[in-house]
C-alpha cells in the first residue's frame, strides 16, 4: 500500500490510500469521497466564504485530518489574523481528535512557538516540506512530522538534502497538486536514501498509522 497524505487528485486507485484536501470555500462536497482533510488555506485568510465554512468541519463525511491550515508570510492576511484562524483549526483538531496538516512558508519560528505554547495532543504535520536540514532537525525535535513531495525531484533542493539525513527519522509523503503519482514520489525517496522500495513502503505505513491513530487496513482497502 502507498500512502499519499495530501493530494488534490480526487481519483481513487487500487493500492493507494490518499487523503484528498478539501479547501474551505472551494470544495465540492458532492464530488469528494472519503477520506479527506478540510480546512481554510492561509491564502484565504481574508476570504469571508472560506472563514464561514470552517465550522462545517464537524459535519464533513470521511474526515481524518484538519487542514491544510497554517501561516504564510508572503500571502494575504496579517500574521495576527492568520494566527487566529490557525488556532481555530488547532481547536478543531483537538476537539475531534484529528491530525493537523500545516502549510507553513516563512513562519517556522512562529509555528514552533505556537506548538510549544499550545502543547497539542494531536500530531502536527508540515506538508510539502522544502527546508534545509537544520530546520528539519529543529522541527522534528519540537515534535513535528515532515511530509515531502515534489520538491525532492529538484536536483540539490533543500528537501533532498534534508531527506539524506532522515533515514532514521519519521516522515511521510505526498503528491499535493504536482501531477506526480505517489509511486514516483516513493521511488525518488528510495533512490535518494539508497533504500529498497518495499522497506520504504513498510516504514511509511508504520509512520502513517502512528500519525493517524484509529486507522485500520484490510487488504487493499483502508478505512477510518
Amino acid at each position: 500500500m502507498y500512502f499519499d497524505i495530501h493530494t488534490h487528485n480526487t481519483v481513487r486507485r487500487e493500492g493507494v490510500f490518499s487523503i484528498v484536501n478539501m479547501r474551505a470555500g472551494y470544495a465540492d462536497f458532492k464530488e469528494i469521497t472519503a477520506p479527506v482533510s478540510f480546512g481554510v488555506h492561509p491564502w484565504d485568510t481574508t476570504c469571508h466564504k472560506s472563514i464561514q465554512e470552517i465550522d462545517k468541519v464537524t459535519n464533513v463525511k470521511g474526515l481524518i485530518a484538519i487542514g491544510e491550515c497554517g501561516l504564510d508570510k508572503y500571502k494575504s492576511g496579517s500574521l495576527s489574523k492568520q494566527t487566529e484562524l490557525f488556532r481555530k483549526h488547532v481547536n478543531y483538531s483537538e476537539q475531534l481528535h484529528k491530525t493537523l496538516i500545516i502549510h507553513c512558508v516563512g513562519r517556522y519560528n512562529e509555528i514552533i512557538y505556537l506548538r510549544k505554547q499550545i502543547k497539542p495532543t494531536q500530531p502536527w504535520i508540515i506538508h510539502g516540506f522544502n527546508g534545509h536540514p537544520q530546520l528539519a532537525e529543529q522541527l522534528i525535535s519540537n515534535g513535528f512530522i515532515l511530509s515531502f513531495g515534489s520538491a525532492i525531484f529538484i536536483g540539490n533542493s533543500k528537501a533532498t538534502k534534508s531527506l539524506l539525513l532522515m533515514r532514521d527519522e519519521p516522515f511521510l509523503l505526498e503528491t499535493d497538486d504536482s501531477g506526480f503519482m505517489i509511486e514516483e514520489v516513493y521511488n525518488q525517496v528510495a533512490e535518494i536514501q539508497g533504500d529498497e522500495i518495499n522497506h520504504l513502503k513498510n516504514k511509511i505505513a508504520t509512520i502513517f498509522f502512528k500519525t493517524f491513530p484509529g486507522m485500520e487496513t484490510s487488504g487493499s482497502q483502508t478505512t477510518c
